[in-house]
């Protein structure tokens, strides 16, 4: 905006160069020759130095005051200031930038500095530490380069809980996987839900139960069937029908469950829980609504009903089964 530059200008000490903007060597390449039109504005080469986070869902981005957020939203900045978009770069603007000293200074006609009314002393800014492990994360991103098909991983510290990598891939052609923030029905892996409130729920249950895990099962009017199919188990039993996620094996157990039974497992895996880790945007945590009548409850208990995860949720699922 064109007061706050005019105000800049006027406010500034004479015979001193004041930075108005930051712009990149491209940029600044297309506007030259206009900004060669006006009075008195001159340019200095600067040299910055960049990076490329290898976990930009979780670093964020970050921008100058010429940044199209920043213009947009009219936040105040002083020139020449880096401020974070996304991510932690935002969340932990001010402690990564610090704070500037800023004194109140009278100056004589001549534009000498005279005395010194107040003085507020800065502080620098600090680091932030996170849990990303560079040999996870990069373990990661091998495992996704060169799929065919679009996926993510995040990798998390069962014992904890804390995230030790975040990676993306994009196949072409087809949309990207949001590992944070993506909202997605489990499926078959949502199991280890339904599997847990079982457990809690008839203790004589155990993984050498006899289950029968057939081809097809009718449930609240509801046919459901094995998609992918799973192999002939003989006589299957908990732990095996576990470990293939036969839906029509707990799509058929959930019955055995009340309506807060499949809703209150959830919540102990952390599926809709208050995130509190300040990353901007927020991941998404998780959603799964109260059946309203079994068939609804069953299609829950296989990940195809109202059950929505992000691929974080269901890593911290596993943690928390792991631990």
């Amino acid at each position: 905006e064109a007061d706050p530059i005019v105000g800049q200008i006027r406010a500034a000490p004479p015979n001193t160069f004041l930075e108005l903007v930051q712009l990149a060597p491209r940029k600044f390449a297309r506007l030259s020759a206009a900004l060669g039109k006006v009075p008195d504005l001159t340019h200095k080469v600067v040299t910055t130095r960049l990076f490329r986070s290898t976990v930009p869902a979780i670093t964020g981005q970050v921008g100058t005051e010429a940044a199209k957020e920043l213009v947009e939203d009219g936040n105040p900045y002083r020139p020449g200031t880096t401020v974070g978009l996304s991510g932690l770069e935002q969340a932990f603007q001010a402690s990564l930038a610090g704070t500037p000293t800023t004194k109140v200074v009278v100056q004589n006609a001549a534009g000498r500095r005279v005395a010194v009314l107040k003085s507020w002393q800065g502080e620098a800014g600090t680091s932030v530490r996170t849990t990303i492990d560079g040999g996870v994360q990069r373990a990661a991103q091998r495992a996704l380069a060169g799929l065919g098909f679009s996926g993510a991983v995040v990798a998390v510290r069962a014992s904890t809980g804390q995230i030790l990598a975040v990676a993306g891939h994009q196949a072409g052609g087809m949309p990207a996987v949001d590992p944070l923030g993506g909202q997605y029905q489990p499926g078959q892996a949502f199991t280890i839900v339904p599997a847990a409130a079982l457990l809690a729920k008839y203790p004589t249950l155990g993984p050498d139960s006899p289950i029968p895990c057939w081809k097809t099962s009718l449930v609240g009017g509801q046919t459901y069937a094995n998609v992918p199919a799973v192999p002939r188990l003989g006589k299957p039993r908990f732990s095996a029908v576990f470990a293939h996620a036969c839906s029509t094996a707990f799509a058929q157990l959930s019955e055995r469950l009340s309506a807060t039974d499949l809703y209150s497992a959830a919540a102990q895996f952390g599926i809709g829980a208050r995130w509190r880790l300040p990353l901007r945007p927020s991941p998404f945590v998780g959603s799964i609504r109260k059946p309203d009548d079994q068939g609804e409850q069953a299609a829950d208990a296989i990940g195809t009903g109202t059950v929505l995860v992000s691929p974080l949720d269901m890593a911290l699922a596993a943690g928390v089964a792991e631990s």
